[in-house]
């Protein structure tokens, strides 16, 4: 056998050994749409969390400059800060509801892919075609978890949005005391617990940011395996 036989069967054996290793690699493109949702939740919940900490800073102020005004007697700047928590509720009402709204749509969105992943697997068992079928599958069972995530958050969502309702109202209940005339000092010791139980609440929220990250970024590593 000649030299350049052997050479250019040794280059064929190659390439096909290289094009044998590669192939693996390439990644199938429902992975890859997968890991790129995964990313985009990522980097939206990280603006959700910077958000809610910038709410919190705003609504701490608010607090501790009224407990100031209150205990230095200065009844003209509690009514000015009054105004501030007010526009500050008005905003995260909003903010709350449209929330609600976008996780509803979640839901909606995910609920359609579970369907349309279970119809593929379907489709693919009834012509044969094992393989995609499994892959499909597989899909569907991510689908129905991220599902099941969006049905979570929304409950969520929907929780804090009555918390705040609630809390809102109590507070209009009691500021109107302080508008009509000069409240009493059980007055002022209730407007203090509920201001305090807001910023809790808000706590809670940006506590609940952090673990959705937290949850985000672990179906990133599941999603890469």
């Amino acid at each position: 056998m000649s030299r350049s036989i052997i050479n250019l069967s040794t280059l064929i054996i190659t390439t096909m050994s290289m094009l044998a290793v590669s192939t693996p690699a390439l990644a199938d493109p429902g992975d890859r749409r997968e890991r790129a949702e995964d990313r985009a939740e990522i980097r939206e919940g990280q603006q959700e969390l910077r958000d809610d900490q910038r709410d919190a800073a705003e609504l701490n102020e608010i607090v501790e400059d009224w407990h100031q005004a209150h205990s230095n007697n200065n009844v003209a700047r509690e009514r000015r800060i009054d105004e501030r928590l007010e526009r500050w509720l008005a905003k995260e009402l909003q903010e709350a509801n449209n929330e609600v709204s976008e996780a509803r749509s979640e839901v909606r969105d995910s609920n359609q892919e579970v369907r349309e992943s279970q119809a593929d697997a379907r489709r693919n068992e009834a012509r044969g075609r094992d393989r995609a079928a499994a892959n499909d599958r597989a899909e569907a069972r991510d689908d129905r978890r991220d599902a099941q995530d969006d049905r979570r958050d929304l409950a969520q969502q929907r929780e804090n949005l009555q918390q705040l309702r609630t809390l809102s109202r109590e507070l209009d209940s009691v500021q109107r005391n302080f508008r009509g005339g000069r409240p009493t000092r059980a007055q002022y010791a209730e407007k203090s617990r509920l201001l305090r139980q807001l910023q809790r609440l808000v706590q809670d929220e940006i506590r609940d940011d952090r673990q959705e990250i937290q949850e985000d970024r672990r179906e990133l590593r599941e999603d890469q395996r």
